[in-house]
């Protein structure tokens, strides 16, 4: 009698335990935009523009922390201009470097609106281009590496329950280029903003 008790209430006992579990999973969709240089070109500022489009997981630990994994596609790169003599300014070179990027940030709610997070970030480069006074030169000529390892710092805001939008600065650990000489690393400040549909 006591074992069909126990059973009557394990069974009932299962599905909440999985609707626990799946209540600490959540994601939705980004968009952003990001503003990028390259160290190693010898210029600076954050002068190329790129789009940020994609998807995220969250992982719930707690009420104050989670796991956020994002896929997305990232345009980054750089854009170096030279000063005339009569004060205006011309393109020297452009870098266009556009990534499918993987990052894996472990957020804290600091407040109940306020969080931070960081982590390693995976990219994967699609295509790029890069142009010297307006004229692309060829991909011969230089030779990048697919694969990018960076580290990623961000701060959220929570506009409401399904709206939040982050300020993130990434820097990369390895070499975009092949050749040694010549090293250059991606610098990314992006602001992203978020829409949860789960």
């Amino acid at each position: 009698m006591h074992q069909n008790k126990i059973l009557i209430l394990l069974i009932l006992l299962i599905p909440g335990a999985k609707y626990s579990r799946a209540q600490e999973f959540g994601g939705g969709v980004l968009c952003g935009i990001a503003a990028g240089q390259i160290h190693g070109d010898e210029k600076s500022h954050f002068r190329k523009a790129g789009a940020i489009g994609g998807v995220y997981v969250d992982y719930k630990f707690s009420e104050k922390s989670r796991l956020v994994i994002e896929t997305y596609y990232i345009g980054k790169g750089a854009v170096c201009n030279e000063k005339r003599s009569d004060g205006t300014h011309y393109q020297l070179f452009k870098t266009s470097l556009h990534y499918i990027e993987f990052p894996f940030l472990f957020s804290y709610n600091l407040l109940p609106r306020f969080a931070m997070a960081g982590g390693p970030a995976f990219s994967y480069l699609i295509a790029h281009r890069i142009s010297r006074y307006k004229k692309i030169i060829p991909p011969e000529d230089y030779q990048m590496n697919y694969f990018d390892l960076q580290l990623m710092a961000q701060m959220d805001f929570a506009l409401s329950k399904k709206w939040t939008t982050g300020l993130r600065y990434a820097y990369s650990l390895t070499d975009c280029r092949k050749e040694p000489e010549a090293a250059w690393f991606n610098l990314n400040l992006s602001l992203v903003l978020k829409y949860k549909i789960k």
